[in-house]
């Protein structure tokens, strides 16, 4: 594990009455895809408001050392973001836009041009962004976050309105950071996409973090035996009966060789089975209940 640069410490945040973060806290390190889910509304955006400065929160926000309440300006200095819609100039070209940001940083031309390949725009950096696409867009609004070097990088929402295309290119920008040894923090409804980018995932819900963990830690995997009879099985593991014939058992790899003993010693005859990974859907729709949207 790489050094912690953003720690959020027991974040609590109201809206009026009604409790829209709940004790919250989590770390991020160098190298780090965390993947930030739960339902719509469940205050995904809210918390990265916080994170940003943007929202006053109860709890403290630790950022390379700096408490974000007491040392603002060192704590926000190293960090680049993505939030809502990106504003551009559009009768500008992407370059121009670049230019424009990089003065604020000091930014080189080596170092911008090493931006603009590193996002893919090399060949529409000199079109206006008004003829943008919205992938190239997303991929500029990149640029603009990491033009300061940051060793954080945080994406509300970067997939919105992208098509597949624009989806593999934004895993493979993000791949390529992390690869630099920068923290990522990705707020996200695609489950799909966060599964394939991200090593962690910090689960929100009702107000509270409900899975903080690497995504290979907790995913599942489940087996499906087929059997003589499948039904009126006694199992101590979570099982799901598929048909008359097929049930489907999520347990560690040590035990599915238990289970086939049991089913044995209950005259069940095994005619097959098979692994099964489990996805992060099925992680999510174990614990949530129910779709992104509900």
């Amino acid at each position: 594990m790489g050094r912690v640069v953003l720690e959020c410490n027991n974040i609590c945040k109201k809206f009026k009455n009604k409790v829209i973060l709940d004790d919250v806290s989590f770390k991020l390190c160098e190298g780090d895809i965390v993947g930030l889910i739960g339902k719509n509304g469940v205050g995904k955006t809210t918390l990265i408001k916080i994170i940003l400065g943007l929202q006053k929160s109860s709890g403290s926000v630790i950022i390379n050392g700096y408490d974000m309440n007491k040392d603002f300006v060192h704590a926000i200095e190293k960090v680049g973001a993505t939030i809502e819609n990106a504003c551009f100039y559009n009768y500008l070209t992407g370059m121009e836009n670049l230019k424009l940001k990089s003065r604020l940083y000091n930014v080189s031309d080596v170092l911008l041009n090493d931006v603009i390949k590193l996002v893919g725009l090399s060949d529409v950096i000199n079109e206006r962004v008004s003829k943008y696409s919205l992938g190239m867009k997303q991929r500029l609004s990149i640029a603009y976050a990491i033009l300061g070097k940051p060793n954080i990088l945080i994406l509300d929402e970067p997939t919105n309105g992208l098509d597949v295309e624009g989806m593999i290119d934004l895993r493979n920008i993000v791949l390529a950071l992390s690869n630099l040894n920068m923290a990522i923090l990705i707020s996200s409804h695609l489950l799909s996409e966060i599964d394939v980018m991200c090593n962690k995932i910090c689960m929100l819900k009702d107000g509270k973090i409900v899975l903080n963990k690497k995504i290979e830690e907790v995913k599942e995997k489940s087996y499906v035996l087929e059997l003589d009879n499948a039904r009126n099985l006694n199992l101590n593991y979570r099982n799901k009966l598929i048909s008359n014939s097929c049930i489907e058992v999520w347990c560690n790899e040590k035990d599915i060789y238990s289970i086939i003993e049991g089913l044995i010693k209950q005259n069940r005859k095994l005619i097959s089975f098979k692994e099964k990974n489990s996805k992060l859907e099925d992680i999510f729709l174990s614990e949530m209940g129910g779709s992104m949207s509900a």
